[in-house]
């Protein structure tokens, strides 16, 4: 690497990285986009900085934010430009973009290209790239979404429930029941979780452990207020539950493989497979209850089924946002990528219940969600 022509670029908590190496090893530049917070502000409490030394901002940096995220990430992000030794620092907004749309935006290309031929003495007039990568990789993911029913169906063979499958009234009393257990065992769970001190915290999965130990332990609450519902053991070793297992295995080598080739390095890599025995378990309590509360399904796609699981997980995303907001859990991570996790839950929820309609066993839909969303974890938050 030659110094004078190297220029250090990165997105928010790689951005903040990319800045305090800057700082220790000389380089022509530095590109940061929506940089992580390094010091407190109005809504960022000490708890969501992730370094608490902030160091100078080196020559030739350039920091974009977007026009829609967090307010005190734009404020920081200034403030390191107006505090810079010098003056060939410069801070850009992208308009209508957020923490994550900023790097798909052709403005923030525009800055870049030309920021780099003022350091570096590029073409600024050098044509963007023309292969559109992201447009590629969604047509690539609806083209497997559209493949995802009939494998799910061949893999899952279909059966009948081995109980019944209870009167309307039955099922609605189930589901209610269900609905406020997690609301209370949620927030129950985020008043006693303290994030100075999380089990299981070896797993280091930057904020991706509180989040896996959070679900864990309000799945066991809710479990055990509903114990009686509880499937045998035997369910989670037989034929349906290895099948279901089977089919998330493939599905998470196909998505993540495709990710990988076009996109982003969504690949599980030694590292992050080491990881995931530990997550899978973690997040499994929370799946089962979830099934549970749902009760069987007679026919897929269920919209009312669909519906009704959002509203339960729409009952722990409420619980981990007053973390964040009163209880300075400093888990804003989960925030910041909220958009991936609404397209990753909505598109999970889908498959799990098709799994739970071919299988008829809350086991089997269960293993199959925890695994999804376990490999997900994985791609997306940071590892240690």
């Amino acid at each position: 690497m030659i110094p004078e022509r190297t220029v250090l670029a990165g997105h928010s908590l790689g951005a903040a990285i990319a800045i305090r190496s800057a700082s220790h090893f000389p380089v022509a530049g530095v590109i940061a986009l929506s940089p992580a917070p390094m010091q407190t502000a109005p809504g960022f409490s000490a708890e969501m900085i992730p370094f608490h030394d902030v160091p100078a901002l080196p020559p030739h940096s350039l920091l974009l934010t977007g026009q829609w995220e967090p307010g005190p990430i734009k404020a920081l992000a200034q403030q390191l430009v107006a505090t810079a030794a010098d003056s060939s620092s410069k801070y850009q907004m992208i308009p209508a973009t957020t923490h994550v749309s900023i790097l798909f935006s052709a403005q923030t290309f525009a800055q870049i290209r030309t920021w780099t031929s003022q350091i570096l003495g590029t073409n600024p007039e050098a044509p963007f790239p023309k292969t559109m990568p992201a447009l590629a990789c969604m047509l690539g993911v609806i083209g497997l979404a559209i493949l995802l029913p009939p494998f799910l169906r061949e893999m899952n063979v279909s059966r009948k429930t081995d109980s019944p499958v209870g009167g309307p009234a039955e099922l609605a009393s189930i589901y209610l029941r269900g609905l406020w257990t997690t609301l209370a065992a949620s927030f129950a769970v985020m008043l006693f979780l303290n994030p100075g001190y999380i089990p299981f915290r070896f797993v280091r999965v930057f904020q991706g452990d509180y989040l896996t130990v959070f679900l864990f332990f309000s799945g066991i609450v809710a479990l055990a207020a509903t114990y009686k519902l509880l499937p045998p053991l035997a369910a989670f070793f037989n034929v349906p539950a290895l099948s279901a297992a089977a089919s998330a295995i493939v599905l998470t080598l196909l998505f993540a493989a495709w990710f990988e080739l076009t996109f982003y390095e969504a690949w599980l890599n030694p590292a992050r497979w080491l990881r995931f025995p530990v997550l899978f378990l973690l997040l499994l309590p929370a799946h089962l209850a979830e099934e549970i509360f749902l009760g069987s399904s007679r026919t897929s796609p269920n919209p009312a089924r669909i519906l009704k699981a959002l509203a339960l997980r729409a009952a722990v995303v409420a619980a981990l946002l007053v973390g964040i907001l009163f209880l300075h859990s400093g888990e804003i991570l989960f925030a910041l990528l909220s958009a991936y996790f609404v397209v990753f839950s909505l598109l999970q929820r889908l498959a799990c219940d098709l799994v739970r309609f071919r299988t008829q066993s809350s086991a089997a839909a269960a293993i199959f969600g925890a695994i999804l969303l376990a490999a997900f974890a994985l791609a997306i938050f940071p590892i240690a």
